[in-house]
């Protein structure tokens, strides 16, 4: 959902307010969902309070000054984001009540004039605000995890209050059981049963075939398309691992994500929402100058050029996933810390998109990165990084302030 549009005016002032209004709705024709009125009172705010709460997020005109209260009172009920123009005090009067919102640490941003870089910011804005509307009050499901587990280990208190989302932890015991009962999946069977393999045999295939059934059977009822999953604990009593049902639920569209890792699990899900493709996500296992590896057992099978079936690399149980990237594609790596509060953001290019060691997990790429990966390590990030073909950059540095997470 993009913004909303209005426009806020002193009431003396109406008149002029009219002619602002009307420049300001022709000009970010395309940039927003719905116009709203002109307010001039505290009153008329109130009366729309259920409409701008629909929304992440309200562009809101300011046509005069004296127009702070009014501000104000908006932003009980969204974010804004203030457009401002160098007449009738309507840079003071945004000023004035910008300080006063972020003293409130809520967020508010000014963008001042139609300039092509004001527009182009304005366009990043409706983008952030159509990626949070499909975000919030999504339902994840985390296997394999009480819910006292999750919410010790787990950021799921920046998940729920600030996105609305519902976190439904599915403890151990209850998956088993479900994964017990689960018949097998004849699509996930021939599909990875097509590719080439070593150390596996179909019977690895045709487990993990149960695995996405039962997955699939909790994302259906509890309503949910996230999820993350908490690989060691399961694979180390069933001797097989959900790799093969994590990579067909990314080629579903369906978000998932390794050993439980919900931050993870939300930038997967950024990605694909501003890339429109799936994302790959992988363990940082090495770095020289601006050259960072990343690895792990599993990718959406869509993205990668060529896929070989192999064992799991850790525990060489199941069946995990070889996968080849194209190369000297421009790529954005990023991620949040496990608790939310930090972003890594960087782009690069595919180096190497092939496995080069039997020393990584089955899937691995080489990134040389446009800055130094040393402050994952430095800041102790986290251990996972994401990526996605296309630059993005931008668009996360904007929705990370959005946020209010701290970038690194």
């Amino acid at each position: 959902m993009k913004p909303a549009i209005l426009t806020v005016s002193s009431s003396s002032q109406e008149r002029g307010a009219n002619k602002v209004h009307i420049e300001y709705v022709d000009r970010l024709k395309g940039l927003y969902s719905e116009v709203l009125p002109i307010l001039t009172s505290v009153e008329a705010i109130r009366n729309i309070a259920k409409k701008l709460e629909e929304y992440p997020l309200v562009y809101v005109v300011v046509a005069t000054g004296g127009t702070s209260d009014l501000i104000l009172e908006i932003a009980k009920h969204t974010n804004t984001v203030l457009l401002t123009h160098g007449k009738q005090n309507s840079l003071a009067s945004a000023l004035n009540a910008a300080f006063r919102l972020k003293r409130k640490e809520k967020y508010v941003k000014i963008v001042h004039g139609l300039s092509s870089s004001s527009l182009e910011e304005i366009k990043y804005m409706s983008l952030v605000s159509e990626v949070v509307s499909q975000l919030k009050e999504k339902r994840i499901i985390l296997f394999c995890a009480s819910k006292e587990l999750a919410e010790r280990t787990y950021g799921v208190s920046f998940l729920e209050d600030k996105l609305k989302m519902k976190v439904i932890p599915v403890d151990i015991e209850e998956f088993i059981e479900r994964f017990g009962k689960s018949k097998e999946n004849e699509e996930l069977i021939k599909k990875y049963g097509s590719f080439p393999r070593t150390e596996v045999v179909k019977e690895d295939i045709v487990k993990a075939s149960r695995i996405l059934t039962a997955m699939q059977d909790e994302l259906k009822k509890a309503g949910a398309d996230l999820c993350a999953f908490r690989c060691f604990p399961f694979l180390t009593r069933e001797k097989i691992t959900p790799c093969l049902a994590i990579s067909h639920l990314l080629d579903l569209g369906i978000t998932a994500a390794c050993e439980g890792d919900l931050s993870s699990m939300l930038m997967l899900k950024i990605l694909h929402l501003l890339s429109g493709k799936p994302a790959f996500m992988g363990n940082v296992e090495d770095f020289q100058n601006n050259l960072l590896m990343l690895a792990h057992c599993t990718v959406a099978s869509t993205i990668a050029s060529t896929c070989t079936v192999r064992s799991h690399f850790e525990t060489g149980f199941g069946a995990s996933i070889a996968g080849v990237f194209k190369e000297d594609e421009e790529v954005t790596l990023a991620n949040f810390s496990p608790d939310f509060r930090e972003i890594f953001i960087t782009t690069g290019k595919i180096e190497k998109g092939y496995p080069v060691s039997e020393e990584f997990c089955r899937t691995q790429v080489l990134v040389r990165t446009r800055t130094s990966p040393k402050r994952i390590v430095e800041r102790a990030v986290n251990r996972h990084l994401c990526m996605v073909v296309g630059n993005f950059e931008k668009e996360l540095r904007r929705l990370a302030e959005f946020l209010g997470v701290t970038i690194l």
